[in-house]
């Protein structure tokens, strides 16, 4: 974990400083786009981009409860998502690094992770971050899969959703490890291979873990 944190506070600075360079470039952009959240392009000829989205999701129950004759009202308001997700990419150095909090959940890292374009078509990402070896609706992007998590066998005795979509799936899709992703094509056929060797232990990258072995994954789109 502390190699981990290493490599990723080291990416974060060694994009930082080129960041703190480009700011004074008169074709610096800041923009924000609706369920993509806020970009900010530090120098076109940089390549540095920072996106910064949140995610907030409340509840609200009301029920009656009727017991010989006496009614009670009851209602209760809760947070049952809150998040924050930073990705930073310098094309100049080839270099990405990506941080995403949680603070509704059991663990408040839910992803950290840095990356190194080899080519234009290969990267390796080291960390805790979302696996290919799921399905692929497991593997469908959050925002969306949230709101739907309150209908998808999701039940709720205070407030706070339990099961469903959403807890399931978002405990379940991000394991800590090595990934390479590729694309390249074919005729006029894309291909996306991914590979990858993590723990196995799921959201669990960031906490002390017994030497159980790896898995091995492999995808094809």
């Amino acid at each position: 974990m502390k190699k981990i944190l290493f490599f990723f506070c080291f990416a974060l600075s060694f994009i930082y400083n080129d960041a703190i360079a480009q700011l004074i470039q008169p074709d610096s952009t800041f923009t924000y786009v609706n369920g993509e959240g806020t970009f900010i392009r530090l120098g076109k000829g940089e390549g540095t981009v920072i996106n910064i989205l949140s995610t907030l999701q409340s509840g609200v129950q009301y029920g009656r409860l009727d017991s010989l004759s006496k009614k009670t009202n009851n209602s209760k308001m809760s947070l049952n998502l809150a998040r924050i997700s930073l990705t930073v990419n310098n094309d100049r150095h080839k270099v990405s690094a990506g941080m995403v909090t949680d603070f509704t959940g059991t663990s408040p890292i839910l992803e950290g992770w840095i990356g190194y374009a080899v080519s234009k078509r290969a990267k390796l990402i080291l960390g805790q971050k979302q696996t290919h070896t799921n399905n692929r609706l497991a593997m469908a992007d959050e925002r969306y899969a949230q709101t739907m998590g309150q209908t998808l066998a999701g039940k709720s005795n205070d407030g706070i959703l339990y099961g469903g979509l959403m807890h399931n799936f978002v405990g379940s899709t991000r394991e800590g490890g090595l990934f390479v992703e590729t694309n390249f094509s074919i005729n006029k056929m894309r291909i996306y291979p991914s590979l990858s060797v993590t723990t196995g232990e799921g959201q669990n990258f960031f906490s002390p873990q017994g030497n159980l072995g790896f898995k091995y994954g492999g995808r094809l789109d």
